[in-house]
């Protein structure tokens, strides 16, 4: 792995807190990076010893630091690797964002917004590892690294185009939140971001634009080795965004498909989850 180079945009950390955790032998880096028009929360797991090129997790789209819950933790763990994660503009406890959302956010700034991180960190090369709307970025990345930045990338429950199970699936979330307690449980963890996370993901979904959304053919430029997990009873995609990917991509390609699992693969199978991820990234460096 390459050593750290500075970043031209970033104007430096802030709120940064670092401990280390003694039962498991790591270093936990908590802050914000203050880019050129946002703040972003983070949080760096870092195995005592590690030499290998880190992870950074990418979450779904009404996801942040907090709700990958105990996951980062256990990764670092069996891989042996340092993680980071953030949480993107819009969620969790980083800067708002404004709405409407453009149909490409996911692929065009979640992906510049991911080497900005990146940057801001002094991470020179990672590994990407996407849940749903965070694996879509992921994939974007790698298929517009003119770097060589991501020598590998994983992708859990990706969407790569719009399936009307998506759009149905995204339906009944929306009924959730407009009549149940999902909006209380979602504002523990976005606050006042709760709004424009939850209408920044369903209202793009929603749209009617949206439904021509595909970026299958970009995926031609991924040339690095690529992890696709999905689970067989998934209600917001099905399998053939796994075949699509695998078709697509220019590099070598690894795909698992988990029987009794749902959208979640790293909490419904997180077992097997962590171990497929381990496995895939034995040798990589």
């Amino acid at each position: 792995m390459r050593g750290p180079k500075p970043a031209p945009i970033i104007r430096g950390t802030i709120a940064r807190v670092q401990h280390s955790d003694h039962a498991t032998n790591t270093t936990i880096d908590t802050g914000r990076v203050e880019l050129a028009d946002r703040r972003l929360e983070y949080v760096r797991i870092a195995p005592a010893v590690s030499q290998a090129t880190p992870i950074v997790l990418l979450h779904e789209g009404l996801g942040c630091v907090a709700l990958w819950r105990e996951f980062p933790a256990r990764l670092a763990e069996a891989t042996g690797r340092e993680v980071v994660v953030y949480s993107r503009r819009g969620y969790g406890r980083s800067s708002p964002v404004a709405l409407p959302r453009t149909n490409d956010y996911l692929e065009g700034d979640g992906r510049r917004e991911l080497n900005d991180v990146l940057d801001a960190l002094a991470v020179d090369e990672a590994i990407p590892i996407g849940h749903s709307d965070g694996a879509t970025i992921a994939l974007a990345a790698a298929a517009h690294d003119t770097r060589g930045r991501f020598p590998a990338i994983a992708a859990m429950a990706p969407h790569v185009f719009v399936e009307s199970i998506s759009r149905e699936a995204v339906r009944a979330v929306v009924a959730r939140y407009e009549t149940g307690d999902l909006r209380a449980r979602l504002a523990r963890h976005h606050g006042d971001n709760v709004e424009g996370a939850f209408r920044g993901w369903s209202d793009t979904w929603l749209r009617a634009d949206f439904a021509d959304w595909d970026i299958t053919a970009s995926l031609a430029g991924i040339r690095c080795p690529t992890l696709v997990v999905q689970g067989s009873n998934d209600a917001y995609g099905s399998s053939v965004h796994m075949r699509r990917i695998a078709a697509a991509v220019a590099g070598p390609c690894r795909c698992r498909l988990l029987a009794r699992c749902g959208h979640i693969p790293h909490a419904e199978r997180s077992q097997t989850t962590l171990a497929v991820i381990a496995r895939f990234l034995e040798g990589i460096d």
